[in-house]
């Protein structure tokens, strides 16, 4: 451990936070030390039970609702809605750029979004639900376009083209209907065959205990170092969505910012009615509950009203067309009304070798961010750091999760999303109810053609906002973490600020000069 940092608040979790436990927090009676238990109060139950449910006053930790509440199911239903409009351009993001690395066509692209978000959707139900247990999003990675980038640069690919105007024909319909002849096909198999055998990898890595060794050997510096690299290597993504339509990005982030940090603390008279007390007015902090929900729809609204207006151009080959509400009406009439992914839909899976180690490798440096998020989540969520057999069962989850996605041919292995641990801090919401709820509403965007392109026409520069202040949130939380180091000693200046420079500098110059690296081994390339 590096000096200046502590061990008893070394993940930067405050001290006065409950213990992590795999079971609900509920009564359940008192044990004595002599192992025997009393009966539980079952009216107290019952009230606790109530209030856990039916409550929306905010707890002494600071959340509207912990990890083992849960909420009712219509306000469940509205968080988790929340958590999935915010993460479905991840999904649909992915499936353009992965089609354009492999010059794969547009049927391919919409039925790989179809795939990717239901994927998305059963990992996270499976993370929340039998992993580590913590309000954590499970989707597409980034970092597992890397392997593509290096894959499609073969001649077996035959790479001739790329995919151009995606949004105008996203998901026009549910199946492939090109050759399957196609050579990249082939290439897409032995992509899907070597995740499966990488992913098999990463549930050994759990299995075994591995994962647990990363918790002990990464205090409060790693974890900052490790989650604020991560919050800003998303902003690039975060300009390229807000490039379409500057003046409507940057008022959408003015709008939630306004919702989240300052009308939050007003509560809104909403009608209620009950047998006994009769209609009446109830307080209900709708501002701080759904910032992101009603910054989208003011945003819709006003993208409307442009749009009517005639404010944005009509010209689908200009870039601002794309911030108009009826830029992809097309797809959403196209859309099919129903289409199911199902193992080897694209065909049987293979191994190459070298797509093997580049698959692993990128695994590897998905468990290390994916543990880095457990703990992170742990701040905003109230909770202490999971212990290492949780996070062993994360690995595993995460692992089962990406060998699923291998057969159904999403072409990527899912990872712990950072953006929604600013979600946690922003709406004050950690249930893992909302999450399940996240997952299932995942699999509907996927399955239901017609859902699924309705939330993809939403206007991108509308979602900047809620992604512009997750992250903000994401990269002020890692910061949190140093008040457990001692800032002082010029071992723990050093290590932070080495840390960071080195994770930025060489990044930023690989990218900038491609294939400087050269061998002679291609596989080491």
């Amino acid at each position: 451990m590096v000096q200046g940092e502590t061990g008893t608040e070394g993940k930067g979790v405050p001290p006065d936070v409950p213990e992590y436990t795999d079971n609900e927090n509920r009564n359940d009676g008192s044990t004595h030390a002599n192992g025997s238990k009393t009966a539980p109060d079952k009216s107290k139950v019952k009230r606790q039970l109530y209030d856990r449910s039916a409550s929306t006053q905010i707890k002494p930790s600071g959340l509207y609702y912990d990890v083992p509440d849960n909420p009712p199911i219509h306000l469940a239903t509205m968080f988790g809605f929340q958590i999935a409009m915010t993460n479905i351009f991840s999904c649909v993001n992915m499936a353009v750029i992965v089609s354009k690395f492999i010059c794969s066509d547009q049927e391919f692209a919409a039925s790989l979004y179809s795939t990717t978000s239901v994927m998305s959707g059963i990992c996270t139900i499976l993370q929340t639900s039998l992993g580590v247990r913590l309000p954590v999003f499970q989707g597409p990675s980034i970092l597992f376009t890397l392997p593509y980038m290096n894959a499609a640069t073969e001649p077996a690919w035959g790479c001739q083209s790329e995919i151009t105007d995606f949004n105008s024909s996203l998901l026009t319909n549910g199946t492939i209907s090109q050759s399957r002849e196609q050579p990249w096909l082939t290439q897409w198999n032995k992509i899907q065959g070597s995740l499966m055998a990488a992913s098999g990898l990463q549930i050994v890595i759990g299995a075994f205990g591995l994962g647990g060794l990363l918790l002990r050997a990464m205090g409060p510096i790693s974890i900052t170092c490790l989650i604020l690299l991560l919050g800003l290597s998303i902003q690039s993504l975060i300009s390229v969505v807000a490039e379409i339509h500057w003046g409507m990005s940057c008022l959408n982030i003015v709008i939630i910012i306004i919702i989240s940090q300052y009308v939050n603390r007003y509560n809104v008279p909403m009608p209620t009615w009950s047998r006994r007390g009769g209609f009446k007015f109830v307080p209900f902090p709708l501002f701080e509950l759904f910032p992101v929900l009603l910054s989208v729809i003011i945003g819709w609204v006003i993208s409307y009203i442009f749009t009517v207006c005639g404010l944005f151009p009509d010209d689908s080959s200009v870039l601002q067309y794309q911030a108009r509400t009826d830029f992809a009406i097309d797809s959403v009439r196209n859309a099919p009304v129903f289409t199911v992914p199902y193992p080897g839909q694209y065909g049987a899976p293979s191994i190459k070798l070298s797509y093997f180690v580049m698959i692993a490798v990128v695994v590897l440096a998905s468990i290390l961010e994916s543990v880095g998020d457990y703990v992170q989540t742990t701040g905003p969520s109230r909770v202490a750091v999971p212990p290492p057999h949780a996070i062993n069962r994360g690995i595993i989850m995460e692992g089962l999760g990406s060998f699923l996605s291998g057969a159904m041919g999403a072409g990527h292995a899912t990872t712990s999303y950072s953006n929604t641990i600013g979600m946690i801090g922003i709406t004050k919401v950690a249930s893992r109810r909302v999450f399940n709820i996240a997952g299932l509403i995942m699999i509907l965007m996927g399955v239901c053609g017609k859902l699924g392109a309705v939330f993809v026409a939403i206007p991108k520069p509308v979602l900047v906002g809620p992604i512009f202040i997750a992250i903000s949130l994401l990269v002020g939380a890692a910061l949190s973490n140093l008040k457990a180091v001692d800032l002082w000693s010029s071992r723990s200046q050093g290590v932070l600020g080495i840390a960071i420079m080195a994770g930025t500098v060489f990044p930023t110059w690989l990218q900038q000069h491609p294939g400087t690296f050269k061998t002679g081994v291609q596989l080491v390339n």
